[in-house]
C-alpha cells in the first residue's frame, strides 16, 4: 500500500491490534550490528591472527501505512469488522458499538473551530497582554486558568446520508492543520471505531472548546456559558450524527 498518512493515533491502534491478535505490540528503538567482515586491517596483522571486529549502531525506521496496514489484514474476517470499500449492504444504524469500520470520503472541519484554533495559536501573546499588568501570583492563576491541554479538532464526515462526527487529538496529525481544508474536495480514507449504536441528538455539541480545548471544569463551564466570545463557543451540527473515534486518516 503506497500513499500518505494525515492522521494516525499510534496508542488507539496499538491497543486494538492487542484486541484482535492477543499478541502484545513491541516496539524495538535500535539495533546493536557486529560484523567481521571488511574491518579495513592490515593483510599482516589478518595473518598473525589478530581479529578486528565493527560493531554498527542502527535505528528501526517504520512505516505508519505498515502498521495501519497490518491491522487491516489482522481484523480483516472479525465480525466487528465493516468495510464500507468492499460491501454496499452495510447499514450503518445496526453496526454495534465499538466496531471498527473503514470508508471512502471527505472530512471537513467546521469554520467555527478556526477561532479556536486561531485563540490557541496566539495564546501566549494574549496571555501576556492581558496579565501584564498583573501581581506574578494572579498571573500564575489566569495562566492556569487557561491552559490548553491536549486539544481536540472537531472532524465530520458522511456515509451515503448519514453524518459521522469525531474529536481528534491535535497531536497525531502528520500534517498542518491549514492543510486539512485539502481533504474536503479530495477523497481520502477513514478507519474508525463506532463509540455508540445510537445517534447523537444534534441539541448535544459536538465540541466544547472550554472542555475540547481549554480542559476547563464542568463548574466553570456553566458559570460562564451565557457569555462565551467567539472561539469559545460550543459547536453544533445540522443533523443529528454517529459518534466515532478516528483511528487513522490516510490517503
Amino acid at each position: 500500500m503506497f500513499g500518505k498518512v494525515i492522521f494516525l493515533d499510534t496508542n488507539k491502534l496499538n491497543d486494538y491490534m492487542v484486541s484482535a491478535t492477543g499478541k502484545i505490540v513491541t516496539k524495538v528503538n535500535s539495533m546493536q550490528i557486529t560484523s567481521d567482515k571488511d574491518i579495513g586491517l592490515d593483510t599482516s596483522i589478518i595473518s598473525a591472527g589478530i581479529k578486528g571486529t565493527k560493531t554498527y549502531e542502527a535505528s528501526i525506521l517504520s512505516s505508519s501505512l505498515h502498521e495501519i496496514e497490518k491491522f487491516e489484514n489482522a481484523i480483516l474476517n472479525r465480525d466487528d469488522f465493516f468495510n464500507f470499500q468492499t460491501r454496499v449492504d452495510i447499514d450503518l444504524e445496526t453496526i454495534p458499538r465499538g466496531s471498527i469500520i473503514k470508508f471512502d470520503g471527505y472530512i471537513y472541519v467546521p469554520t467555527e473551530f478556526d477561532f479556536t484554533h486561531l485563540i490557541g495559536q496566539f495564546k501566549s501573546m494574549i496571555s501576556e497582554d492581558i496579565t501584564s499588568d498583573m501581581e506574578k501570583s494572579e498571573s500564575a492563576a489566569f495562566n492556569k486558568f487557561f491552559e490548553i491541554h491536549n486539544p481536540k479538532i472537531p472532524i465530520t464526515s458522511e456515509i451515503t446520508d448519514y453524518l459521522l462526527c469525531s474529536l481528534i487529538e491535535a497531536e497525531h496529525l502528520k500534517i498542518n492543520y491549514p492543510e486539512l481544508e485539502e481533504y474536503e474536495t479530495t477523497e481520502i480514507t477513514i478507519l474508525a471505531r463506532v463509540i455508540a449504536s445510537s445517534f447523537v441528538p444534534k441539541i448535544k455539541p459536538l465540541f466544547d472548546p472550554l472542555k475540547d480545548f481549554l480542559s476547563m471544569s464542568r463548574a466553570v463551564r456553566r458559570e460562564i456559558a451565557s457569555n462565551r466570545p467567539d472561539g469559545m463557543k460550543s459547536i453544533y451540527c445540522d443533523s443529528d450524527y454517529k459518534k466515532i473515534e478516528i483511528i487513522a486518516i490516510y490517503q
